[in-house]
Formats: structure tokens, C-alpha cells, sequence
């Protein structure tokens, strides 16, 4: 799912979520499908992990605690940093 995210694949991302794949790694530091979708400025892969999928757009990352604000405003994502501000990061 990390790599869907992070290579906007939105359909791959759905269908994995679907067939019971989770989003929210465990034990694996950087491979959160937000982060590394907001990093990469996947915005379809990010609205959809947030808006069919659940995830919090405030979610810490296992390594470090960045939040997808940081990983997209790191990634030089303007279009991403603007959404996520306007879905209350």
C-alpha cells in the first residue's frame, strides 16, 4: 500500500484496503501510505485515504512524529499542505 501511495495509484490503494490490507503499519517506521502520499504529492491518494479510508490527517509517523503536513510541506507539496489545512491539519 506504502508504494500505491507514494506512486499515486488510488484504485491499487482501494483495492488492497478492500481485501483487508491495513494502512496503518505496525512496525515499520516510513511506510505510512499518507505520509509517503503527502510527501510525494499524491493529492487523489491522500483525499482517499482520509476521506474512504479514515485515516487521520493529523496521524503521527511511527519515525519521528512527522504529520502528513510536515512529510507534504518537507516534499515541497503546496497543493497538498492546502488541503490538508483545509480538512483540519
Amino acid at each position: 500500500m506504502f508504494d500505491a501511495a507514494r506512486m499515486g495509484f488510488p484504485d491499487v490503494i482501494r483495492f488492497l484496503f478492500q481485501a483487508g490490507a491495513s494502512a496503518v503499519p505496525k512496525y515499520q517506521p516510513w511506510s505510512e501510505p499518507l505520509h509517503a502520499a503527502c510527501f510525494s504529492g499524491q493529492l487523489e491518494c491522500v483525499k482517499m485515504l482520509v476521506e474512504e479510508v479514515g485515516l487521520d490527517v493529523n496521524a503521527r509517523s511511527l519515525e519521528g512524529g512527522a504529520t502528513p503536513l510536515i512529510r507534504a510541506a518537507v516534499g515541497g507539496q503546496a497543493n497538498v499542505v492546502v488541503w490538508l489545512l483545509a480538512n483540519g491539519a
